[in-house]
This record gives C-alpha cells, sequence and structure tokens, in this order.
C-alpha cells in the first residue's frame, strides 16, 4: 500500500500533463475498504489481486513520449511557446515523475 501510495503521489504532481491512473487509485484505496468493510475482505483482496496487475501497467504505459498535442496544450495553458524553457522543464518532471512511480512498483508482479 505504501508503494502503490507512493507512485499515486509522484503522478499526481505530473498535473496538468497526466494524472494517477484510476486502476492505481482503485489498488491504493483497498486498505481503506478493508477497514471500513471487514466483512467483505475476501472481496476486497480478489479485487485487489485483479486489479494491481492493471495498475501497474497503466502506470508503466505512462512512460512514453508525451504527443505534441499535449506538449501544445501545456504551452497554450502557460501562454508560452511549445519549445520554451518552461514547457521543457514540465515534459522533463512529467518524465522524472513517471519514472519515481515505476520504480516504487518495480518489484510488484505483473500478473497475479
Amino acid at each position: 500500500m505504501t508503494r502503490l501510495r507512493e507512485a499515486y503521489d509522484s503522478l499526481n504532481q505530473t498535473f496538468p500533463l497526466a494524472w494517477s491512473p484510476d486502476e492505481l487509485v482503485d489498488a491504493m484505496q483497498t486498505g481503506d475498504r478493508l477497514t471500513y468493510f471487514p466483512g467483505q475482505a475476501a472481496e476486497h483482496i480478489d479485487h485487489f489481486r485483479a486489479i494491481l496487475p492493471q495498475a501497474v501497467a497503466k502506470v508503466k504505459d505512462m512512460n512514453k513520449p508525451l504527443s505534441n498535442e499535449v506538449v501544445a496544450e501545456v504551452a497554450r495553458r502557460a501562454n508560452v511557446d511549445p519549445n520554451s524553457e518552461l514547457v521543457q522543464k514540465k515534459v522533463s518532471e512529467y518524465q522524472e515523475r513517471v519514472a519515481r512511480a515505476e520504480a516504487a512498483l518495480a518489484d510488484i508482479p505483473a500478473a497475479p
């Protein structure tokens, strides 16, 4: 749960370029659901086992070059040129945060 939270926190800092995938949020909240509904623990664990590989795959999928459209949108929001230092810094920060999220999830098996 701690590593899922680390990945979540890192990816949420990528806004406006991206955000934590729903699957990651779902997996991360399993501990909370177990606390709130302990009588449904078996269901929550089964769901966690199903969603965890999907969450890891979604995070890995984020580690691709950003499209020109996304970069242009960031530039538009900042009212700067898409090749500006500010936009390049945002893209670099995005890549670093996605890499940090991937590292947090690196030892989680891809399949149950």
